[in-house]
């Protein structure tokens, strides 16, 4: 009897000792997978124009190679945070898993046009201290950031090989002889406005970036009265377009071509039920369609 009580005893013992075992492997696991996460989101590293800083997303092993790499400039909207911007919009995760450098600078984000003399020497502070491909340098932000990034491609256009706004747009002061590739990433929820005839429209700024962006393209649409019975929300028929799910919700994207290239030229996502926020898959859409284009030394874009 004593004999069964002991080995009942051993065999509670060794489950207990076993259970608290892979608890241990267990959370050890998921705090290896909470660390990794958590490092995705974490700067690689710092640097300071002007007294504001710059967050900078990339491998260590890319910051410190020889091999060029190319640049995203991201701004985040006004009152926003640009760490959980950059994160929120996947640019720092696209950063920790692909071969680029994506810098994400604490700016005025109130502004646009005044903040550019600053955001350029931002820029080229990036491009002084890492490897980056000068050719290959993208700007991008939410809402104000991507405003601001409309306000570059008036002001310094052989800067960038392309750009991306999420959210907001504003009007181009001026045209240039530098074409550059755009993207516009919307949701149905933010600040539509509507045609006499009940038909929804992007807001009043955003329709202007995008018509004085087709027009410094040369593209066919410059010509065009926007439509937006036929075409809801952008006004112009797209030369292809397709829709998928995700994170949860449709999106539709439309792409416009330019006379020359085999990729998209001008592209115009928008998104169902969305509202005024970055979204995770952003990243992922922009670098497909801007990662097909460059710029020269003579300023022309080159389709890689």
């Amino acid at each position: 009897m004593k004999k069964n009580i002991v080995a009942a005893a051993i065999i509670v013992i060794i489950a207990i000792a076993a259970a608290a075992g892979l608890l241990i492997k267990q959370n050890s696991r998921t705090g290896s997978v909470a660390s990794r996460q958590a490092k995705k989101s974490v700067p690689a590293r710092t640097y300071r124009v002007n007294g504001r800083t710059t967050y900078v997303y990339a491998k260590e092993s890319v910051l410190t190679g020889k091999k060029k790499v190319p640049l995203v400039l991201f701004m985040n909207g006004t009152g926003g945070d640009p760490q959980k911007q950059a994160v929120g919009s996947g640019w720092a995760k696209k950063a920790m898993s692909g071969k680029m450098i994506v810098i994400s600078p604490k700016y005025d984000d109130a502004s646009t046009y005044t903040e550019v003399p600053y955001i350029v020497k931002v820029v080229k502070k990036a491009l002084r201290i890492y490897p980056v491909d000068s050719r290959r340098v993208y700007s991008l932000g939410f809402s104000n950031g991507g405003a601001t990034s409309v306000a570059l491609t008036s002001t310094h256009p052989d800067m960038f090989a392309g750009i991306a706004m999420y959210g907001w747009a504003v009007d181009l002061e001026r045209q240039s002889d530098y074409d550059m590739p755009f993207q516009v990433i919307e949701g149905t929820g933010e600040a539509t406005e509507y045609t006499v005839k009940k038909n929804p429209m992007v807001r009043v700024d955003v329709r202007h970036a995008i018509k004085e962006l087709f027009t410094l393209n040369g593209m066919k649409q410059a010509r065009i009265t926007a439509d937006y019975a036929r075409t809801p929300y952008w006004g112009y028929v797209p030369d292809s377009s397709y829709k998928r799910r995700v994170d949860g919700k449709n999106w539709t994207i439309n792409n416009y071509q330019k006379t020359g290239y085999s990729a998209p030229f001008a592209q115009l996502i928008m998104i169902s039920k969305a509202d005024h926020r970055v979204h995770a898959s952003e990243a992922d859409y922009s670098w497909n369609f801007l990662k097909h284009f460059s710029r020269d030394s003579q300023g022309k874009i080159i389709e890689q």
